[in-house]
């Protein structure tokens, strides 16, 4: 994924000391982890993730009930 803009956030100290220490306990940046919950949260989702989805969707087996 391409990064081109820049924007600042401000965060709560004690919400930006959560933050850290949840990017540091996923071995992430604080950054990604503000991007991931973007994503989830306002479905804006890249091309890859989506195609890494249907792949991972394609390779799933389903059991049959009797």
């Amino acid at each position: 994924m391409e990064l081109s803009k820049k924007t600042t956030i401000l965060f709560s100290p004690h919400m930006h000391e959560r933050l850290s220490e949840i990017a540091q306990h996923k071995r992430t940046s604080l950054g990604e982890l503000v991007r991931y919950a973007c994503e989830k949260e306002y479905g804006l989702v890249s091309n890859e993730r989506r195609l890494d989805a249907v792949r991972r969707l394609g390779g799933m087996t389903l059991e049959m009930l009797p």
